[in-house]
Formats: C-alpha cells, structure tokens, sequence
C-alpha cells in the first residue's frame, strides 16, 4: 500500500501521547512540571514553621527576661527574712552513692539551709554533690554532679535529736567513661536525723533517693555547723 505525502507528513506531526511506544506522555510531562512548583511550596511552608518557633523562642525569653527583675527583689528579701529569724547552716557529708545498674561510689556532698521566716520547722536548702569515686559496671564508671534545692520539714525530739524529712528538685550531669553525657532535671526524696553536740556543732545523717537521668540512692554522714 502505497502513501501519499500528506499521509506522511502528517504520521510525521502527529502527537504519540499516552501509547504503549510513547512512555513521556502529556501527563506525565506536567507531574514533572509540578515538581519544582510543590518543593517550592513545601520549602516555603518550612521556613515559615521555623520563623514561628524561633519568634515563640524569643517571646519565651523576653518574658523570663521581664520576669527576672520583678521576681529577684521578693526572693531576695525573702532570704534576709528567713535569715533573720533563725540560724543559717553549713553541712559537709561523705556519701555512699549506688546508681542503677552500677555499683557503689564516693561522693562528697556540701550544702547549706536557712530557716523559713515565722516556720521554725521549715528551711530552704541548697546542695552541691560529685563523686570522688566512681561507681563501676563491667569495668566502665561513671561520674556524676547535680546542683539540687530542698524543702526541709525538721521535729525536735528532744534538747539534742532532731528528725527531718526533705524534698526537692535538682540539675544532674553525668559523665560515663563508655557513652554520652546524661545531664537534665531529677527529684529527691531523704530523710535524716541530727544529733547537736554543743551548740554550733551537730552530727549529720540522711538517706536519700534520686530519680531522674540518673536514678541513684546515697547513704550520706558528716557534720553541720550552726552560724549564730
């Protein structure tokens, strides 16, 4: 069979879209076209998610900013109060501290409280702890410090003997020698009980429980001494 020109030039021009032998069809040519045009959308998208949260970020801190001023002044005429009413103290303890899944460790604990103004049984304290040696497992150790505060209810029994319950939160940081640094928020649970031997000295000891990056148990004693 024979063709004319004008068959052949039309076979020639015309558009194969969508057949078996023509894989790049019109469709598919504008998906491909409308790859760059969603990417753009969706990187545009992005950056204004990350503009929000950084704006969020810094609205968050310049509250805590305004905050600072208007909230020091109260705490630190609380302090002088709470001062003023009774004795502050110093403790200095040597601790034996037992970390989960670890063995036991020696750390040195120093801390200091002051009565609650008009709450003779209530104090406020602060407390700094690290280890002197650290507890091991399968031969790797690890050392840790936390900055914790305390709320502590204290009960004479007697001229002498003293019981005290404490609660409080604290900072930990631990450094295993196997791994990466631990470091965030834990809460502390003691008690203890303190034995006056004159009137500036006392004898020290308390049990506490810390759950939080490092979940540990101390066994602490050492001495307190009384500012008057």
């Amino acid at each position: 069979m024979m063709l004319t020109r004008q068959q052949i030039s039309y076979s020639d021009i015309q558009e194969p879209a969508g057949t078996p032998d023509n894989p790049i069809s019109r469709e598919k040519l504008s998906h491909a076209g409308l790859l760059p045009v969603s990417a753009r959308i969706a990187g545009g998208r992005l950056r204004r998610r990350f503009a929000t949260l950084q704006q969020r970020r810094l609205n968050m801190m310049d509250i805590a900013t305004s905050l600072i001023p208007k909230t020091a002044p109260a705490l630190l005429a609380l302090l002088v109060a709470s001062g003023a009413a009774a004795q502050p103290y110093v403790d200095a303890q040597l601790a034996l501290g037992k970390p989960t899944g670890f063995g036991t460790g020696l750390e040195a604990l120093v801390s200091t409280g002051i009565p609650v103004a008009q709450r003779k049984n209530l104090f406020l304290e602060a407390e700094l702890a690290t280890t002197l040696m650290a507890p091991q497992k399968d031969s790797s150790g690890i050392s840790h410090s936390s900055l914790g505060g305390y709320g502590i209810y204290r009960r004479m029994m007697d001229e002498r003997l003293a019981l005290h319950g404490k609660v409080g939160m604290l900072y930990q940081y631990s450094v295993p020698e196997r791994g990466d640094i631990q470091r965030g928020l834990g809460i502390a649970v003691g008690v203890g009980a303190t034995i006056r031997r004159d009137r500036a000295i006392s004898y020290l000891i308390e049990g506490v429980a810390v759950q939080g990056t490092l979940d540990l148990f101390r066994i602490s004693a050492g001495i307190r001494y009384l500012f008057r």
